[in-house]
């Protein structure tokens, strides 16, 4: 029976609603294209931003920009650019034309309650019969068709682009490159990790040490260790690539880097120098860098700012270009030169402190609204993730494949031969060290340097026991050697078996000892008499301040200092 009266208009209507509404996944397109075209115009501001020394936050602008540009865009033509390009508009549920009022609230607040259930509230449009949103239904609105301005074929050209846009946004190309990775370092066999054969009665924690054993030590240094040039030397004598595991930012341990490089170059033909400090990306100009007739100081402290954490200001590992040129030019012409080999990818790595920073990291103490930047942290964290197959595979591309002698310089987590345990569920990392000497053998040595051991504290929170010894115990060995500094391989020495408990590394495998972290053992001095490196005058420049600013003032917050230019933040780190 056909309804009568209003009865009839309103199934009119009803029926109008459903053959002219348009569901979720064109809506879907015309959303992309809209947090596109919003987001495009956000960040060429905040690029002007930079240019005139103002710092724009991108991702809560975007939030505060796209609300008012979609009222505004639907009060003026009912259509958004994105609806205009699908074909598509919004209306009022009678196809009326929407007011303002109607407008805004769907904009705001009925966006708001689609967002809150994880989403759900846009999939209303999907579900059910009348292809209206939860936002729809809160301001009384409806999303019909419109003519297509560019047709059918227009529209998939259109999604299509879309597609692109956010493959280069969410950066699928990298992802691809590191999936690479990961199958180009995966080892040919079975992978053999002695530790794991073990007895743990045969390893002895160091906070047990007695007179007797810490003088077994000592005689046996006197007897077998090197002077540390000595016995970098024949190590690179004896394998094509020897790694070094730091702890960052000491001015002995890179002097001593610096004064390596020529005596590996003209004792062990060491012709690559791998750090970690340098991007891969730059490996081109560093090559023209370190040939080049003349030093160019400007284009050194290029490739020094160009560094995923803006925050790399110390001289001495920069100072490792002008050693490699000064070398060079001593390097008759006809004879292979020395270059610089960048290990490290293009990361946004303030993104990644100031949205998952935590416990003393100081890039986390900023605006909460910082913690917006789900893009970049999307975009970084796969590679941060793989940053040591990263680092690897370029060793592997760059240095082992090409059948040259190297050297690398990397931190001390990333140097270590085997993996490494992480937690008590048996989860271990496998770092640069462990994939090079998986796949490549006995080609590969890795050094540790003395210094300080992470604390077991710092990465389990119930751990309540003391903090690490061992570093104090092999200083009292080194005392009682009457040896200055010395380097000595750690398998089949007293220290092979030695571990710490108490020390992130150990923490948690019994069976670790410090054999399985390091093949070989630098002592430069005691720990406490290691300095910071020297801050490089006017390092952190006027534009890379004004475009992280909140992550630059970060790490004034512990001093109660709030920094309003990059010369502030300059003067903190001289004065660290």
């Amino acid at each position: 029976m056909i309804p009568k009266g209003a009865a009839f208009q309103e199934f009119t209507m009803k029926e109008m609603d459903t053959r002219q509404a348009v569901g979720f996944w064109i809506r879907l397109w015309a959303g992309l294209w809209d947090v596109i075209f919003v987001t495009l115009l956000v960040v060429a501001a905040g690029r002007v931003g930079i240019l005139m020394n103002w710092y724009l936050p991108i991702e809560l602008t975007v939030l505060l920009a796209y609300p008012a540009y979609t009222v505004l865009a639907h009060r003026w033509k009912a259509q958004t650019i994105g609806k205009w390009i699908c074909g598509i508009a919004v209306t009022a549920s009678n196809n009326q034309t929407a007011g303002l009022g109607r407008i805004v609230l769907r904009e705001t607040v009925g966006k708001l309650a689609s967002v809150l259930p994880l989403g759900g509230g846009f999939l209303w449009c999907a579900v059910f019969r009348r292809k209206r949103a939860l936002h729809d239904y809160i301001a009384g609105t409806i999303v019909v068709r419109r003519p297509l301005p560019f047709g059918r074929w227009g529209c998939a050209v259109a999604a299509l682009l879309v597609m692109g846009i956010l493959i280069v946004a969410l950066d699928v190309p990298g992802l691809v490159a590191i999936g690479g990775d990961f199958i180009a370092m995966r080892p040919a066999g079975a992978v053999d990790i002695p530790f794991e054969r073990r007895d743990p009665a045969l390893v002895v924690d160091a906070a047990s040490l007695d007179e007797s054993q810490l003088n077994t030590c000592s005689t046996w240094l006197r007897s077998n260790a090197a002077t540390p040039i000595e016995y970098v030397v024949a190590k690179a004598q004896q394998h094509q690539v020897v790694i070094f595991g730091e702890v960052h930012e000491k001015k002995e341990a890179l002097a001593l880097l610096n004064e390596l490089i020529p005596q590996l170059y003209h004792r062990a033909h060491v012709t690559k120098v791998a750090m970690e400090v340098f991007l891969s990306e730059d490996n081109d100009r560093l090559k023209r860098l370190v040939t080049a007739e003349d030093f160019s100081r400007g284009l050194a402290m290029q490739i020094a700012r160009h560094q995923p954490w803006g925050i790399w200001g110390f001289k001495e590992y920069w100072d490792v270009m002008e050693t490699v040129w000064r070398l060079n030019k001593s390097i008759p012409r006809d004879q292979e030169k020395v270059l610089i080999v960048g290990l490290d990818s293009p990361i946004d790595m303030a993104s990644i402190g100031m949205t998952i920073g935590e416990g003393d990291n100081p890039s986390r103490h900023c605006p909460i609204w910082e913690k917006l930047r789900v893009v970049r942290l999307l975009r970084g964290l796969p590679k941060v993730l793989a940053r040591d197959v990263r680092m690897a595979r370029e060793i592997e591309r760059e240095i082992i494949t090409k059948d040259d002698r190297a050297i690398v310089w990397v931190g001390g987590q990333h140097a270590m031969p085997s993996p490494q345990p992480v937690n008590f569920s048996g989860l271990r990392a496998t770092r640069m060290g462990a994939l090079l000497r998986q796949k490549h053998g006995g080609k590969v040595f890795c050094i540790k340097l003395h210094g300080w051991a992470i604390p077991a504290s710092h990465v389990d929170s119930k751990y309540r026991g003391p903090e690490p010894i061992i570093g104090s115990k092999i200083e009292e060995v080194m005392r009682r050697s009457g040896l200055a500094a010395v380097g000595f391989d750690t398998a089949l020495s007293p220290f092979g078996r030695l571990r710490d408990a108490a020390a992130f590394d150990y923490h948690y495998e019994p069976r670790l000892g410090l054999e399985d972290i390091a093949d070989g053992y630098l002592y430069i001095k005691p720990w406490r008499e290691f300095t910071q490196c020297t801050w490089l005058s006017g390092y952190i420049t006027r534009q890379m301040f004004a475009a992280n600013k909140p992550f630059y003032q970060a790490f004034g917050w512990k001093e109660g200092k709030r920094f309003e230019d990059a010369d502030a933040v300059n003067r903190f780190f001289e004065n660290q």
